[in-house]
């Protein structure tokens, strides 16, 4: 999954979708998809990363690759919001 700071970041946006199912939101299959897919691309977070030149933006902008059926972790979620929980986790 990358590095540690992306690992991070995966869990931030993952979390939400557990919560989300537990509240009926969201089926629990997509939550648990999301897990199971940990599809985040470090590669091209890298490359989004060089256009954008923010890191968090670019994680952001492939987070809908974590997408199970369609279902987006955390949707509305921006770099504040994944900066402040990355320190709380870190």
């Amino acid at each position: 999954m990358g590095t540690r700071r992306t690992a991070i970041r995966f869990e931030i946006e993952a979390m939400p979708g557990d919560a989300m199912a537990e509240l009926g939101t969201i089926p629990k299959e997509a939550a648990k998809a999301i897990w199971e897919r940990g599809a985040v691309e470090p590669d091209r977070i890298d490359e989004i990363e060089k256009e954008t030149k923010h890191d968090v933006i670019a994680f952001l902008t492939n987070a809908p690759s974590m997408s199970a059926g369609g279902v987006v972790p955390a949707p509305g979620h921006d770099s504040s919001d994944v900066l402040d929980r990355r320190w709380r986790c870190s």
